[in-house]
């Protein structure tokens, strides 16, 4: 019966569905928009899939004292748990991993009917005139067997749930509750958070900094890297352009000065070695630009000094790329969204957020740059 059970499991372990990704997107989605796509049609949603995200709706309606929700397979009353698991007793070819839905009844769970395996049904390892005399029960309207059964499938798929979770390093995170483990303990310190003082003192969340640990542990750092990183952290286009010249200025005892009476000598007076006309000199290593765009002009008040995106953006970029490099950041305003200038308004800044324009213009508006010195 084991290697009958280990045999079913294999042949019906979770294949990747359009619907069950669609739910999986980038964003953490609500009780509702995870139960309407099973409502709908529940056989496109892949089990494991359905239980995940139905286990993070019930972890956000209430997370509990250890911020894990009630998660399936542990110590907790199977009936206080996100989700009720049962087996389809069904004898056709299951068109998904998942054979229905029932949405939760007051403080009953929902209930989710899985084809992957079970004692009965299409996967079942039972004979299968047990099937046939469970659904003549049934038919009868006397549940209890199949109900007897379910006890057991629950438990176990539980527990075959858990074995998928438990080596996807993404999914054992949330179920969780983000409790640190070995794994994220690891990725911290490459990115230079391994001590738990450095954490939580940053804009950006410490979770989106060890998403990008790959890059954080190359060496040297890339102007490539830093492109993808940012592109991907704020969902739109960013590119990097290295040798921004810029002016610094040199302090009084480094300029250069002829001899004189006080200093005989003179300082830093070498022609072609050291002497250098004027206070400032011009420098083309210590500075880069960070150009975000086109964007529209809801998005490109997101993008001024004082945000909150902008603070992450400059946090996420200075923890890259050390202290000691200053750079700009160029928004480029998408060229059909720029507004007309009017006085008076909270949007209207000099220098910022305003152009003299009466139509559309040729193109994109690239002048609006905010500098960012060395921390």
């Amino acid at each position: 019966m084991q290697r009958q059970f280990l045999l079913a499991a294999h042949r019906h372990r979770p294949r990747p569905a359009a619907a069950a990704e669609a739910l999986a997107g980038p964003r953490r989605r609500d009780g509702a928009a995870v139960t309407g796509p099973l409502e709908r049609r529940p056989t496109a949603v892949e089990a494991f899939q359905a239980i995940r995200l139905l286990e993070a709706a019930a972890r956000k309606a209430d997370p509990g004292p250890d911020g894990r929700g009630r998660p399936v397979g542990e110590d907790l009353d199977p009936a206080k748990e996100a989700v009720r698991l049962t087996g389809s007793t069904a004898l056709a070819f299951p068109a998904g991993s998942v054979a229905g839905y029932e949405p939760p009844e007051g403080e009953a769970p929902p209930r989710l009917a899985l084809t992957l395996f079970g004692l009965v049904g299409p996967s079942g390892v039972l004979p299968s005139h047990i099937t046939a005399e469970v659904n003549r029960a049934i038919r009868m309207k006397r549940p209890a067997m199949k109900t007897f059964l379910d006890l057991f499938h629950h438990r176990l798929a539980s527990f075959f749930y858990r074995a998928w979770a438990k080596y996807r390093l993404p999914v054992a995170y949330e179920r969780s509750g983000g409790a640190e483990d070995d794994v994220s303990g690891a990725l911290l310190a490459l990115v230079g958070l391994g001590t738990p003082h450095l954490r939580r003192r940053l804009a950006v969340e410490d979770e989106a900094v060890v998403h990008y640990a790959g890059h954080f542990a190359r060496w040297p750092r890339s102007a490539a890297a830093l492109e993808a990183m940012l592109a991907d952290y704020l969902g739109l286009p960013v590119s990097v352009t290295q040798f921004e010249g810029s002016w610094l200025p040199l302090p009084a005892e480094e300029q250069t000065r002829t001899p004189s009476a006080a200093a005989p000598e003179g300082a830093f007076c070498q022609l072609g070695v050291d002497a250098v006309v004027g206070e400032r000199v011009w420098d083309v290593q210590g500075k880069f630009q960070v150009r975000v765009g086109p964007v529209s002009w809801a998005r490109f008040q997101t993008l001024i000094p004082g945000s909150e995106d902008v603070r992450r953006l400059v946090e996420l970029t200075r923890l890259y790329v050390g202290p000691g490099l200053s750079f700009n950041l160029r928004v480029v305003l998408d060229r059909t969204d720029v507004p007309e200038p009017r006085l008076g308004t909270a949007a209207t800044r000099l220098g910022w957020t305003s152009w003299a324009v009466s139509r559309t213009p040729a193109a994109d508006l690239a002048d609006a740059v905010f500098e960012f010195d060395p921390a």
